[in-house]
């Protein structure tokens, strides 16, 4: 019981005080966890992103005004943002959304339901592309 409550402090702390933030996402479109943060200079297809609800809180009963969803597809610089479940709120149901809709790039640092740290996989995989490990 000791570790989830201290993690959660460092992660409160660690929000406030660092250059980036990290984010918890409790929708079941999703994995459920928390996810850092991180300016979204060059988005590309299957990115995680903070997007903007372009409906407001409030329609369909979603009460959010940021969504996290990936990035299905780009096209003349419009952007359809989907979630993993094929219930999810998404361009589905407000269409694709402008760059400036798209307000951060996130990574998974702790989510549940997966063996491994998934942060630490994509991390790792996104490294791989860049050619920085082999």
């Amino acid at each position: 019981m000791v570790f989830p409550v201290s993690l959660a402090v460092f992660l409160v702390l660690l929000s406030l005080f660092a250059r980036f933030c990290v984010v918890y996402n409790d929708s079941p479109s999703m994995p459920v966890g928390f996810y850092v943060k991180l300016p979204a200079w060059s988005v590309k297809v299957g990115d995680l992103v903070e997007v903007e609800n372009p409906m407001g809180a409030g329609y369909l009963g979603v009460r959010a005004l940021w969504l996290l969803k990936r990035v299905a597809s780009i096209d003349d610089g419009y952007y359809t943002v989907r979630g993993d479940s094929a219930l999810s709120y998404d361009s589905r149901y407000f269409g694709a959304v402008g760059r400036s809709a798209i307000k951060a790039e996130l990574l998974p640092l702790m989510t549940y339901g997966y063996e491994n740290p998934r942060w630490l996989v994509e991390l790792a995989e996104r490294n791989k592309q860049k050619g920085d490990i082999e």
